[in-house]
């Protein structure tokens, strides 16, 4: 009995959790006149929705679609199953698989059906242009980037993961972390004339998202066919988290020919993963409170935290197609940014929890807005509770007004509130904060209410000299 119950409580669990699923698809050569398109995916084993088996396992049977088609040129469409049988001595796992599919150039679109029995069924669809490999110039395929890269062999490796003579797990997230940190990448070169070109050169740079580059390096290549694959590894525990490009340029006699490029992440690099055959572990994450948060709770977490966020992160976030991811990322924000991890308790999260509770219990505007959504609110979140904070009621045609203070902001600064329209919405009206609005005029404006003594608190040339 005790028995039953330990698995009754692991599947509602799993039914908390989002199924998701990640997936990307690189272009290759095929033939003379078709392109290879690789599909690779992703997804968590304790994502799924398991049944109970009559032997008391657990198992889960997942339902896939992918169609390509495009007026007047060829359809693909193509189902499948996986299913996954769930051992007692499974912990967080990530499923990858691939499949592979061959197609004339041109524009495409796509629809990726994912049907795992109770869960409503989730549609991702977009558009691809599939490239033309077959052209009369050098051409480079797209950049795969791997978790694990190496020489491969038959008695270990899955054949599903063969790319000429190597083993590369597909890294689809594009995303970099672990205590040793490595780009690991692989592309194919065609389209080679031997008898005018016998040796190129490889040129790699890495670039931050705004184009700033951080490494940077050449090999020479001899030529002995039409066409070769390069890989190989590229540290990056120099990096801080962000958004990053990968370029590669071909060189012939000092003259670039042929460039391909795409974007990675790094991201929480203190983490380790482990990367096997098929699996990756993540117990870290999977055993986070992040890890089982739904749609709207995950929504309203990045609704919240977004005025911390980079534009970087913003970018990098707004780019995540699935639940899972989303969770991840919000996951790795707080984890990245824990002041002391020897602690149970993200010290810094929970300040960042008190700060919305303070602006929903006295900022909030009734149904209309939450208190964290306002300007004084917004204010709080970003920046803290202020060093002090001046209130002044209105008097007369004077409005309300509240000025709030940081001493260790920027060397000091200020921010002023007026309750322009008497309903509490208290506007950010001026703040001598960098990026912050400035009206100089504000006091004139606004006609903010005074202190007791009846001096002005706030004039124009006082504000004027910050």
């Amino acid at each position: 009995m005790k028995q039953l119950i330990k698995i009754t409580l692991f599947f509602i669990f799993i039914q908390l959790n989002a199924y998701s699923v990640e997936f990307n698809i690189l272009q290759f050569r095929y033939d003379e006149s078709k392109t290879l398109l690789e599909f690779n995916y992703q997804f968590h084993n304790d994502s799924l929705e398991y049944k109970l088996n009559k032997d008391s396992t657990l198992f889960s049977k997942s339902e896939f679609n992918f169609i390509i088609s495009s007026t007047g040129i060829e359809s693909i469409n193509n189902s499948w199953e996986y299913t996954y049988q769930k051992k007692q001595s499974d912990s967080s796992l990530v499923i990858f698989d691939k499949k592979f599919y061959t197609v004339f150039p041109g524009q495409y679109e796509y629809k990726f059906t994912i049907n795992n029995g109770t869960k409503p069924i989730e549609v991702l669809t977009g558009k691809i242009n599939v490239r033309d490999f077959n052209k009369n110039t050098v051409q480079i395929s797209d950049i795969l980037l791997a978790h694990q890269i190496e020489n491969f062999d038959s008695t270990q490796h899955n054949i599903l993961f063969k790319k000429n003579r190597l083993f590369a797990i597909p890294n689809v997230e594009h995303t970099i972390s672990g205590l040793y940190p490595f780009l690991k990448y692989y592309f194919e070169v065609y389209n080679i004339d031997t008898t005018s070109i016998n040796k190129l050169e490889i040129e790699y740079i890495v670039q931050t998202g705004d184009n700033r580059v951080v490494n940077s390096f050449r090999k020479k290549r001899g030529i002995t066919g039409a066409s070769f694959y390069d890989y190989g590894m590229i540290p990056v525990d120099t990096l801080k988290n962000g958004i990053y490009k990968i370029l590669v340029n071909i060189y012939n006699n000092n003259k670039v020919i042929q460039s391909q490029v795409t974007k990675f992440y790094v991201l929480d690099p203190s983490r380790d993963f482990h990367i096997s055959d098929k699996y990756v572990e993540n117990l870290t994450f999977e055993r986070s409170p992040f890890a089982i948060m739904l749609e709207e709770r995950v929504r309203y977490e990045y609704e919240t935290m977004r005025i911390l966020l980079s534009e970087f992160e913003i970018e990098k976030y707004e780019m995540l197609n699935s639940l899972r991811a989303q969770q991840r990322a919000l996951f790795t924000y707080w984890k990245e940014r824990d002041p002391d991890t020897t602690t149970t308790v993200n010290e810094l999260m929970t300040k960042f929890q008190e700060r919305i509770e303070y602006a929903s219990k006295y900022f909030s505007r009734g149904d209309i807005m939450p208190g964290w959504k306002t300007e004084r609110g917004r204010i709080l979140l970003k920046y803290g509770f202020p060093t002090n904070r001046e209130i002044f009621r209105s008097k007369g045609n004077q409005k309300a007004a509240e000025e709030w203070q940081y001493d260790e902001l920027y060397g000091g600064s200020y921010f002023f509130f007026v309750d322009r329209y008497g309903d509490n919405s208290f506007l950010l009206v001026h703040s001598t904060a960098p990026g912050e609005i400035k009206n100089f005029n504000w006091f004139q404006e606004f006609n903010p209410a005074i202190d007791n003594d009846g001096s002005p608190k706030y004039n124009s040339s006082r504000n004027n000299s910050r």
